[in-house]
C-alpha cells in the first residue's frame, strides 16, 4: 500500500506488461525531500506474484547519495520499455523532447529520445544518440518499418554513443529512448516519466498535448482524432468515431483548445456510476458517446478497442499507444493519436449528437465547473437532427464538478414540440450527497422524439450549497 492506504497491487502487476525481449522497464526510487538521493534497476522478467506481496526482478544499475533510513518517505517512477511486436508498437518513456540536431547518419529527434537512421546496410551501426544517459532503451526496426529486429550485442560505450552488432548487414531505424534523468512528466531532451497514484477527482497524471475540440467535450470523455485534425467523441458503434487516440483532460465548447490525455492516469465521478472492478479491462463504449465501459462490445455491430486498465471505480490507467481496434488483429501502431475521420452528425452551442444506429447521445453543459447550480428553466435546446427522428430516450445521467450540500438537486429533460412541451421523466434525476446519479423514470408515453423537436434541461430544486458545474448526457436509441 501507499502511503494513503492505497492498494498498489494492480500498479505492480502493470510493471511487466511490456514484450521488450531486452527489459521490462525502469524502476527508480528517490527521497521524498531530496530527489538527488535516488537507485535505478532494470525490470528483467515478469512479477513473481507472493504470499501477500509481489516480487520484482531487476538488475541494479546506478544510484546517487546514500541508502534510505527506516520508515523514511521514498516514491516510485518507472518507465516502461516499449512492446516488441509485428506492429513495433513503441515503448513510451519520458516526456516530448524538443526536436534535436541532426546526426550524420539522418537521424531526427523522437518522443523521449532519437531516431538513428542507417542506410545502406551493414553489420555494425554506430549510434551517437547525444542523450547525456547509458541508461537507455534500444527497439530496432527493418527498413520498411514492418517488424523489429533482434540484434546480435549492444555496446554501450559511454552516455552519448553505443554500438549494435548484427549477425549479418541490415539496414533500418535504432529508435533510442532515455531511461533515467531528472523527475518530471517532460523535459527538453527526454527523461523519466513520474505518474501520480493517488489522484483527487477530477484530476490526471502522464504525457500531454494541446489540441481543439471540435465539438463540446466534458473532462473524461474518450475521443477520436476527426480528419480535419480536431478531437471529438468517440463512440464504437460506427468506424467513423474511432479509434480513441486521448481522454479530454478538461471540459472544453467546440473549436477551443484544450488538453488532452495520450498516456497515464485519470480520475472523475463521471464514471463512478458505471460499475467496473479494479483491475477490469476497459473498453470504449457504444452506449453514449465519450464513455468508457468494462463490456467488451460485440464486434459483429460494433468496434471494439481495449484503452487501458480499471485503477479503481472511478479512475483508468489510460495508454492511447496501446489503442487499436482489437479486429485488427496485431498490437497497436505507435505514435500519439489514432487516425480517424469526422463523425457523421453533429451539432454545435451547447449540445451536440453523433453516432450511427446503434445510438445517440447528446450533452449538454449547464453550468461551469466554479458556478453555482440555480433553479431555472433551460433556454438552450438541442435540436433533434433527421438522423435522430423516431429515437426514444433510454437514459438520463446528471454529474456536478463539486457536491451540494443538504437536501437535492432535481432535473427535468423537457420536449418542445411545434410549441408543445412536456416532461420526458416521469421522477426526475435526482442529485444528493454525490456528484453524478442516473436514477430517474422515463415516461414511456414521451420518451419519443422527432426531427425538429427541441430539447431542454430545466433545474427544478437545488441543494441549500448549491452544486457547483452541472452537466447532463442523454442516450436515444432505435425503438
Amino acid at each position: 500500500m501507499d502511503r494513503y492506504g492505497g492498494d498498489l497491487t494492480a500498479w505492480l502487476d502493470m510493471l511487466d506488461m511490456s514484450s521488450s525481449l531486452w527489459t521490462k522497464g525502469t524502476l527508480r526510487i528517490w527521497k521524498d525531500a531530496d530527489e538527488t538521493n535516488y537507485v535505478l534497476f532494470n525490470l528483467n522478467n515478469s512479477i513473481v506474484d507472493g504470499t501477500g506481496y509481489r516480487k520484482l526482478p531487476v538488475t541494479y544499475l546506478s544510484h546517487s547519495g546514500s541508502l534510505f533510513a527506516d520508515e523514511q518517505n521514498i516514491r516510485f517512477g518507472y518507465t516502461p520499455s516499449g512492446d516488441a511486436g509485428t506492429s513495433g508498437t513503441s515503448g513510451v518513456a519520458g516526456g516530448t523532447g524538443t526536436s534535436g540536431s541532426s546526426g550524420t547518419s539522418g537521424a531526427t529527434t523522437v518522443i523521449g529520445g532519437y531516431l538513428h537512421t542507417e542506410t545502406p546496410a551493414s553489420s555494425a551501426w554506430s549510434v551517437a544518440h547525444n542523450l547525456n544517459s547509458k541508461y537507455v532503451v534500444v527497439e530496432v526496426i527493418d527498413g520498411a518499418d514492418d517488424y523489429m529486429i533482434e540484434p546480435l550485442d549492444i555496446l554501450y560505450v559511454d552516455a552519448n554513443n553505443l554500438t549494435i552488432t548484427f549477425s549479418a548487414a541490415v539496414e533500418g531505424y535504432a529508435r533510442i529512448i532515455a531511461g533515467s534523468g531528472t523527475s518530471g512528466t517532460s523535459g527538453a531532451g527526454g527523461g523519466e516519466m513520474i505518474i501520480d497514484w493517488t489522484l483527487d477527482d477530477g484530476a490526471y497524471s502522464g504525457i500531454t498535448t494541446t489540441g481543439t475540440a471540435g465539438e463540446m467535450l466534458m473532462f473524461g470523455y474518450l475521443c477520436y482524432l476527426g480528419a480535419d485534425g480536431k478531437f471529438y467523441a468517440a463512440n464504437s458503434s460506427s468506424s467513423t468515431t474511432m479509434p480513441v487516440a486521448a481522454i479530454a483532460a478538461e471540459s472544453m465548447f467546440g473549436d477551443t483548445t484544450g488538453t488532452f490525455l495520450l498516456y497515464g492516469h485519470i480520475r472523475t465521478s463521471l464514471w463512478s456510476g458505471i460499475g467496473w472492478d479494479i483491475g477490469d479491462k476497459i473498453y470504449a463504449w457504444w452506449g453514449a458517446n465519450g464513455y468508457p465501459s468494462n463490456e467488451v462490445p460485440d464486434p459483429t455491430f460494433y468496434i471494439p478497442q481495449f484503452i487501458g486498465i480499471a485503477t479503481g471505480t472511478d479512475s483508468i490507467f489510460f495508454d492511447s499507444y496501446e489503442s487499436s481496434p482489437i479486429t485488427s488483429g496485431t498490437s497497436g501502431s505507435s505514435g500519439t493519436s489514432g487516425e480517424g475521420t469526422s463523425g457523421t452528425s453533429g451539432s454545435s452551442g451547447t449540445s451536440g449528437a453523433s453516432g450511427e444506429s446503434g445510438g445517440y447521445a447528446i450533452g449538454f453543459i449547464l453550468m461551469q465547473s466554479d458556478e453555482d447550480c440555480e433553479d431555472v428553466d433551460g433556454k438552450e435546446g438541442f435540436c433533434v437532427p433527421t438522423e435522430m427522428d423516431t429515437m426514444v430516450l433510454v437514459n438520463a445521467r446528471a454529474t456536478v464538478y463539486a457536491k451540494g450540500v443538504t437536501g437535492t438537486m432535481d432535473i427535468q429533460v423537457r420536449r418542445s414540440r411545434a410549441g408543445s412541451d412536456v416532461d420526458m421523466l416521469l421522477t426526475p434525476i435526482t442529485v444528493g450527497d454525490e456528484y453524478t446519479a442516473a436514477d430517474s423514470v422515463i415516461d414511456t408515453d414521451n420518451d419519443d422524439i422527432a426531427s425538429g423537436d427541441l430539447i431542454f434541461i430545466d433545474i427544478d430544486t437545488i441543494h441549500t450549497t448549491p452544486a457547483k458545474g452541472l452537466s447532463v448526457t442523454l442516450s436515444f436509441e432505435f425503438p
